[in-house]
């Protein structure tokens, strides 16, 4: 190596050694790889997101509901008198909804702010009839059965059902009931499949209307609880 050459190379080794901006660029990258390091070893230790799970028991208005497969299994205790002792019979109700999902449901009320419902039904009634359009028939079976047990079984009414109308096809034995139907004695429940979800009362027929066959169970349930007083 020449004289000329040595001096160079010296040269060059002092100003790699004198140059900051090298340093400077060696130091935010030791800086971003440790800070990636960091993240993959956080992110990586994050806890799963555990899932929802769904409630196995809930309880409202004094009763438990305790979830049985795709059913809300609870009990009412009825107090009768019998030969002058109090007798005690409880009952046991499968339903699909609890009455937080179907509270929100629009119902009449009375004055007290009472169930209506239960006050057309029940009052100087001794038979309710429950009747559905023809159409809408199988939307309408789980409701009906609902709001039967109830008054059957709980206050020993008759309950028959019927159809508002039957086509000229249909032999049918089943009974054409409407609202006109309607007297002091003789009540009606009408279930409809319509453009929205709520119950109302027309001269003392009582109109349940749901939006599709679903909507038509849960405003029938809400009937049934309106008639065990939980709603």
């Amino acid at each position: 190596m020449t004289k000329k050459e040595k001096e160079n190379t010296e040269k060059s080794e002092v100003e790699e050694q004198n140059n900051p901006k090298k340093f400077y660029i060696i130091g935010i990258g030791i800086i971003c790889l440790f800070i990636c390091i960091v993240a993959i070893m956080y992110f990586t230790n994050l806890p799963e997101k555990q899932e929802e799970i769904e409630p196995t028991s809930v309880s409202y208005g004094g009763y438990d509901f305790v979830k049985e497969n795709n059913y809300w299994v609870f009990n009412v205790s009825v107090k009768t008198m019998v030969r002058n002792k109090e007798n005690v019979q409880t009952y046991k109700f499968r339903v699909f909804y609890t009455p937080q999902e179907i509270e929100h449901i629009s119902s009449p009320r009375t004055e007290n702010n009472k169930s209506r419902v239960k006050e057309v039904l029940l009052n100087n009634s001794s038979l309710v009839y429950i009747t559905m359009i023809e159409e809408n028939a199988r939307e309408s079976v789980i409701g009906a059965v609902q709001i039967t047990n109830v008054l059957s079984h709980i206050y020993k009414k008759k309950v028959t059902g019927g159809l508002t109308g039957i086509s000229s096809d249909n032999d049918s034995a089943v009974p054409v009931i409407t609202c006109a139907n309607t007297t002091q004695t003789h009540k009606v429940v009408k279930l409809v499949v319509n453009e929205s979800t709520y119950i109302h009362e027309q001269n003392g027929c009582i109109i349940v209307e749901g939006s599709n066959s679903e909507e038509l169970g849960k405003a029938s349930q809400k009937v049934f609880y309106e008639l065990l007083g939980i709603l």
